[in-house]
Formats: C-alpha cells, sequence, structure tokens
C-alpha cells in the first residue's frame, strides 16, 4: 500500500510533539509499506531523500525568521506550503494523512484525494474555537479563520484526536463519531526503561517550542521564587522559538543567568530523557496544550508534572500531574527539591495507550474501519 503523509514541519528537522508522533508512525509503517511525507525543507534536508525508509518530499524552502511574525505563525509560509504541494499529484496512493495544521493546505489535500480516489485522515492536536482565535489573531480574523477552521476540518473519511478533549471539540463540529479515535504513539517504552541516571537533582525543567502560549514568563516567575527558599536550585528550559530572546531578557533582568539555564533541544531523545529522569520536578504552565506529550514523557520517567490550575491538559493527563494554583508552586517544588515528594501514584496501564507498540494495531483497525485492509506492501 502507497501512504502518503503531509505536514509542514517534519521531525527530527523541527522537534515538537506532533511531529515526534508522526515521524514514529512513518517509520513504522515504512517497514510494510511504501511511505512518502510531503513538508516545508529546514536546514540540512535536501529537496528529497530517504531515511529510516521514509520518503522525504520537500521542495518549498522553510524561512524560519518567517515562520512565526510578532508570534503568531505566518499565513504566508502556510499558504508557500499549500502550494508547495502540487508535488503531490505526480504521485498515486492509496491513503493520506494530513496535519490539520496550519489548515491552507487542506482544500489542496482533499481535492488529491477526490481526484486519485484516496482515503483522507485528518491528524488533529487541536481545534480552537472562536474565543481563542480572537485572542491568537484579533476579533476580524478570529472570527473569518473559525469559520474556515470549522469547515474546512469536515468531510475527511478518518480523524486521529491526540486526546479526549480534541474528540469532543470535534464531534462539536458535528463529526461522525465513528470516525473518530483517539490515538497518539510516542512512548517509546524500552527506551524509557533503559534511561540511567546517578541521582536526582535540585533541577526543575521544562522543554518544548518557546512561544507565549506556554507561559515560560510564569516559568520563569515561579522559578525566582522558589531560588529564594532553595538557593541551589537550578531552572532548565529546553526548546528553541520565536520567545528566546524575551525570556533570556528576562532571566537576566532578574539576575537569574546562571539558576536558570536555557538550551536548544537535543539531538537525540536519549538525552532530552536523562534531562528530564534528573530533575526533581517538571513544571509546566502552558495554557495551549492539546495533549501535553512532555508531560507524559516526564511520568513515565518518574519525575512528577505540577500544572496551573488553568491548564488545558486533558483529564486523562492531567489525572497523572499535580495540580496547583500558581501561588502554591513554589511551596510545592521547593518540598520536592529538598527531597519530601510530591508524587502521585500512576497506574502504569495509563501509559500503555501512548506505547508506539500499538502503532501497527491501531492503523489496522483504523484502515479497516476505512475499508481498505491492511495490505502489506
Amino acid at each position: 500500500m502507497k501512504m502518503a503523509f503531509v505536514s509542514d514541519v517534519v521531525y527530527p528537522f523541527v522537534k515538537g510533539g506532533v511531529e515526534a508522533t508522526e515521524y514514529e508512525e512513518m517509520k513504522t509503517l515504512a517497514k510494510e509499506h511504501e511511505v512518502h511525507v510531503f513538508c516545508m525543507r529546514f536546514s540540512n534536508m535536501k529537496t528529497e531523500f530517504i531515511s529510516d525508509g521514509i520518503h522525504y518530499h520537500a521542495k518549498i524552502r522553510a524561512d524560519k525568521k518567517s515562520f512565526y511574525v510578532k508570534g503568531i505563525r505566518s499565513s504566508k509560509e502556510a499558504a508557500r506550503f499549500a502550494l508547495g504541494l502540487r508535488e503531490m499529484f505526480k504521485y498515486e496512493f492509496d491513503v493520506v494523512q494530513a496535519n490539520a495544521f496550519p489548515l491552507l493546505h487542506l482544500p489542496l489535500v482533499k481535492l488529491y484525494c477526490k481526484l486519485n480516489k484516496a482515503k483522507l485522515m485528518l491528524d488533529i492536536a487541536e481545534v480552537w474555537d472562536k474565543e481563542h482565535w480572537n485572542k491568537y489573531i484579533g476579533n476580524v480574523k478570529g472570527s473569518i479563520a473559525h469559520v474556515y477552521n470549522s469547515n474546512v476540518l469536515k468531510g475527511a473519511d478518518f480523524y486521529i484526536a491526540n486526546s479526549s478533549v480534541t474528540k469532543e471539540a470535534l464531534l462539536k463540529l458535528g463529526i461522525n463519531p465513528n470516525k473518530i479515535t483517539v490515538f497518539t504513539p510516542f512512548l517509546n517504552m524500552k527506551l524509557i526503561s533503559n534511561v540511567k541516571v546517578p541521582k536526582k537533582s535540585k533541577s526543575v525543567i521544562v522543554a518544548g517550542r518557546l512561544i507565549k502560549e506556554k507561559r515560560l514568563d510564569t516559568f520563569i516567575e515561579v522559578m525566582s521564587n522558589v531560588i529564594k527558599d532553595v538557593p541551589d536550585a537550578k531552572g532548565l528550559i529546553i526548546g528553541n522559538g520565536p520567545e528566546k530572546n524575551t525570556l533570556e531578557n528576562m532571566i537576566h533582568a532578574k539576575g537569574l543567568d546562571k539558576k536558570i539555564v536555557m538550551i536548544k533541544p537535543y539531538k537525540e531523545k536519549l538525552e532530552l530523557y536523562k534531562a528530564i529522569k534528573s530533575s526533581s520536578v517538571m513544571l509546566q504552565m502552558s495554557e495551549r496544550e492539546g495533549l501535553s506529550e512532555i508531560a507524559i514523557e516526564s511520568i513515565a520517567l518518574g519525575t512528577p508534572v505540577i500544572l496551573p490550575d488553568y491548564t488545558p491538559i486533558p483529564k486523562e493527563v492531567r489525572d497523572m500531574c499535580i495540580v496547583a494554583d500558581e501561588k502554591e508552586m513554589p511551596r510545592l517544588i521547593a518540598k520536592a527539591l529538598n527531597g519530601k515528594g510530591v508524587y502521585k501514584k500512576i497506574n502504569k496501564r495509563n501509559l500503555k495507550r501512548y506505547d508506539i507498540a500499538n502503532i501497527n494495531k491501531y492503523y489496522s483497525k483504523i484502515f479497516k474501519d476505512m475499508g481498505i485492509g491492511y495490505l502489506k506492501g
């Protein structure tokens, strides 16, 4: 079977939760099928190449400087990506799985599937309501974007939602519940079980894209209060993004350059896992999350996760974390750093749903539900 993935950004050239999940899916499916991915071209990428059995098509060069404009994803870059998908029409695929974001490419993907009689699956990480769109780009543009978003997501053959929250949002759009599955395979449990560190350090960690919605400014504020009570505490921020300079300036203004360190994403997942496992706490202050894969990875590695009471993280993940008022966080973190623990009992069966070992099983069912079978070759 021939299958195409469509996503403007791809792992490991861009490191994010959705990208890492799609990479695991493609890599696994490529062992039995012909798998292609149509994406933008980032640094150190060729226009076309094969890696891990995946055929990459990256005709349109990504301009990282204009990918975000004033902290907002560029519609110009999204349009360039959409137009670049004309390359798809040179090939014939049985199934197309498209990352729904950044939305502008979906009409062209739908047209391809209609002309080639290919099944279309949409990979949905978030569904924004009107209020979210208005906050993101203003009332006028936000209202237009909300109407477009609500309509362009309809009409696919199947939907892969990353959480119960995303599924509920799709149901509100009128999507047939029989066409939706909740599935996000990203945990490599074999790798996690082999992560060894000498001992926990007095560090508080967070990892992700450096954008405003991640509320890393609040992470810095909380850590500045923690350090007052625990002078040898450290903060570690791992990631890249448009807010990098702003955050560095904030850390410097507070005189915390030696206490809160910012580093680029690790090249290898193992190194990230070691950093998480050796930390005492993960502090995830984000106000925009479809799932928060990094929080689940932290839980699997035995590092407790603290969330703010405004967290949008779905219940199935939130129930494995400690949720607290922002004012209460410094006390909880100080307690953890001093070895008194803030742990929450975790049922390991709750983590199995995210195991990459389930990829073939889930796709077999999805293909069967779409009436195409799980054909080899």
